[in-house]
């Protein structure tokens, strides 16, 4: 994972990050997985020292993902099979208090998800040149975290972030091979659900 910019303001409350790029899995042709052009976090100063902080919004700008095949396997499998990981691990002790979490947990008031798009190159798919392009306008969350007033840690917040993309390109993106939707389709299928996504704008090619 590489990143260009990160500004940290304590005393506005504010987080600023700009050109974050993470890797492909290894074994695959591309450059990298998920690319982010910037994002903006505001967060309510006083809940700063509790151990669950409030987000009033966080904003994501410009995401670039890249679905790819790789003989049988594809990068966004290898993913999500870690997401999965991830998540078993979380559940194995629910009854942890957020003081014993070790580590900050948050409440995001709205999570705005601005300009995806994911490109897919898949082996069905006659060349590079045929290659399909999906854009996700817009994408919404609301009260992530605030289910049970626990919130939720930063790492399963990336989680929920790349369910909400690629659960949205594989609801919008109508020119994607069927293999594709069903294996994706699947791997999300085998994780949490997420409630109360909204996606306006959408357009595809």
């Amino acid at each position: 994972t590489r990143v260009g910019f990160v500004r940290l303001a304590l005393l506005d409350g504010s987080f600023r990050l700009a050109r974050l790029r993470i890797s492909n899995p290894p074994g695959f042709e591309g450059g990298h997985f998920l690319t982010l052009h910037s994002a903006r976090m505001d967060v309510d100063l006083p809940s700063l020292r509790s151990q669950v902080v409030v987000v009033p919004i966080l904003e994501l700008d410009g995401v670039g993902v890249s679905l790819e095949k790789s003989g049988r396997a594809t990068n966004y499998g290898v993913i999500l099979k870690n997401v999965k990981r991830f998540e078993s691990g979380s559940s194995a002790a629910p009854s942890k208090e957020p003081a014993q979490g070790g580590g900050k947990r948050f409440i995001v008031k709205k999570l705005r998800i601005a300009d995806v798009d994911a490109h897919v190159e898949w082996s069905q798919l006659a060349s590079k040149e045929s290659a399909i392009d999906v854009n996700i306008p817009v994408i919404e969350l609301h009260d992530v975290g605030a289910a049970n007033g626990k919130g939720v840690p930063m790492a399963e917040l990336s989680n929920i972030v790349l369910k909400a993309v690629l659960g949205s390109v594989a609801r919008y993106g109508g020119n994607l091979p069927s293999a594709m939707l069903n294996e994706l389709n699947g791997g999300l299928a085998g994780l949490t659900r997420l409630t109360g996504v909204a996606v306006s704008g959408i357009g595809g090619s």
